[in-house]
């Protein structure tokens, strides 16, 4: 339709010349026809050359040659840089990337390397505590050295010894609460590293939640390996392992400070723990349970009779015969 859209524009042209008319007006026609069709041609052979343009750029882009070399040259850079680190010693930081089963991969230098859990900044009695708290170590940043260099592999082999890392000095508050990564699981409780809570800046501080002080929360009972914890601090013990519980433990029955009251003489007093619960305290806070020997009580059930009758707070004498796998006294009763 485009081709006919000029043709009342030329008819005095068409009427004022000496042929017919008919034929002029047929031949216009053919001429515009042919023109468009042209037009059409050319745009998209335009169309046609700028895509394969677009192709040759982006195949050039992939195979340029002079491009591959400049990225060789660069690479071939950062391995001259920590050739020449390895060989004075020198102490880089790496950032680490992924946990494998037996380390760590990380980049140092702009480049990947391989750092075994051995060689890490701190140690733990078990690989398998590496792959508990291993996660939760994604993206933090240490010092190390170059451990090795093997170019004889594809892609090059670079190990890396972060033991020399050192870290900055910090004392636990005692009674303060502390987030940590659970790192293993056992019949005993569990052992979680409080490195997590300072983000790991001043590296590892590794305790046991011990299972008597957790026996009503339901989250450190569910907890599993990598999990994060809040526990409580309540110092050391002589041997130097942390102690950890909730907020009522008493760290006493771990020191070995409540030792020396075995075969005394105390005072118990009735009161209620922390749940509610009816019973029998030395000091206050620790604890006791009854023991009543046959041969020595024969009378044991109206001596029990008479212990639950006493009113909250009464005092009466018993003597401690020794510390419970439970954390309790046992006594038995010298005067009521």
């Amino acid at each position: 339709m485009a081709c006919f859209a000029d043709n009342k524009k030329h008819e005095s042209t068409l009427k004022s010349v000496d042929i017919p008319t008919e034929t002029l007006l047929i031949n216009y026609i053919c001429v515009d026809i042919t023109s468009c069709h042209t037009y059409k041609k050319n745009i998209e052979l335009n169309l046609m050359n700028s895509t394969w343009n677009k192709i040759k750029n982006r195949i050039n882009d992939v195979f340029n040659p002079k491009k591959e070399v400049k990225q060789k040259n660069y690479l071939d850079k950062l391995l001259d840089n920590l050739k020449e680190s390895q060989l004075n010693n020198r102490t880089l930081q790496f950032q680490i990337k992924s946990a494998k089963r037996n380390g760590f991969v990380v980049k140092v230098g702009g480049m990947f390397a391989f750092i075994s859990y051995n060689y890490m900044p701190w140690e733990y009695k078990s690989i398998q505590h590496w792959r508990g708290v291993s996660k939760n170590l994604i993206n933090q940043k240490f010092f190390c050295k170059i451990h090795s260099i093997d170019e004889n592999t594809m892609p090059i082999r670079i190990l890396i010894n972060a033991e020399s890392h050192r870290f900055e000095e910090k004392t636990l508050t005692e009674n303060e609460q502390y987030k940590g990564v659970v790192i293993h699981k056992s019949k005993y409780g569990l052992f979680v590293d409080l490195g997590c809570h300072f983000n790991w800046k001043f590296g590892s501080f590794v305790g046991l939640i011990h299972k008597s002080t957790y026996k009503n929360d339901d989250k450190l009972l569910s907890a599993i390996d990598g999990d994060i914890v809040e526990s409580y601090y309540f110092g050391t013990k002589k041997n130097g392992e942390i102690i950890l519980g909730n907020k009522y433990f008493q760290k006493e029955w771990l020191t070995g400070e409540l030792e020396n009251y075995v075969g005394t003489n105390r005072m118990a007093m009735v009161m209620t723990d922390e749940t509610g619960k009816r019973g029998y305290f030395i000091d206050g806070k620790f604890r006791t349970v009854i023991h009543l020997n046959k041969e020595r009580f024969p009378n044991r059930k109206s001596i029990k009779k008479e212990l639950n009758n006493l009113k909250l707070y009464s005092e009466f004498e018993c003597k401690i015969l020794r510390i419970s796998k439970s954390d309790n006294f046992v006594y038995e009763p010298i005067s009521m």
